[in-house]
């Protein structure tokens, strides 16, 4: 996430307001920290238990019968989990086609640490550790967060335009 948005900063579609400020919200900036990274917590536990935990087992003990077997009933529910894995976030604001597709992704890349290992731990490590840095580091816009002119089919977003879009860590 750190190459992205370096990407985006030399490109002249980010630019750096402040650094460690805190929000509107009057909260303490440490306070606020520790609450997200707690929230963020939460939401992988929830996500991974649901996405890998639940729905990837039992796709693929449903699909593991003698014209299948383990293997591809395996492959068939790591692809068809991390396909509702992205679709339902097509219901977070200001989704798109492409993003739900790049949680598609996502959700391929989480199922594989749980296919190697067989436990949840990486998987809820890298969906906390992503969706932390996206909203409280590099403050990328997403599912918690709303972050104004970063759309891509926003031309305030553009690296030539005048108004691009502020960064407030």
């Amino acid at each position: 996430m750190g190459i992205i948005f370096l990407v985006e900063y030399f490109a002249g579609w980010v630019i750096i307001t402040g650094v460690a400020r805190p929000s509107s919200s009057g909260i303490p900036f440490g306070v606020e920290l520790v609450l997200a990274f707690v929230f963020f917590i939460c939401v992988a536990i929830t996500e991974e238990s649901f996405s890998r935990g639940y729905q990837l087992r039992n796709i693929a003990e449903g699909l593991n019968i003698a014209a299948i077997g383990p293997r591809l009933a395996l492959l068939a529910a790591y692809l068809i989990s991390s396909i509702i894995f992205g679709s339902l976030h097509l219901f977070n604001p200001h989704a798109s086609l492409l993003s739900s597709f790049n949680i598609i992704v996502a959700g391929l890349l989480l199922g594989l640490g749980f296919l190697f290992s067989g436990e949840l731990a990486i998987p809820l490590g890298l969906h906390l550790a992503w969706n932390f840095a996206q909203g409280n580091i590099f403050r990328f816009p997403g599912k918690w967060y709303r972050c104004r002119d970063y759309r891509l089919d926003d031309p305030a977003a553009w690296p030539s335009h005048p108004h691009r879009r502020s960064v407030r860590p």
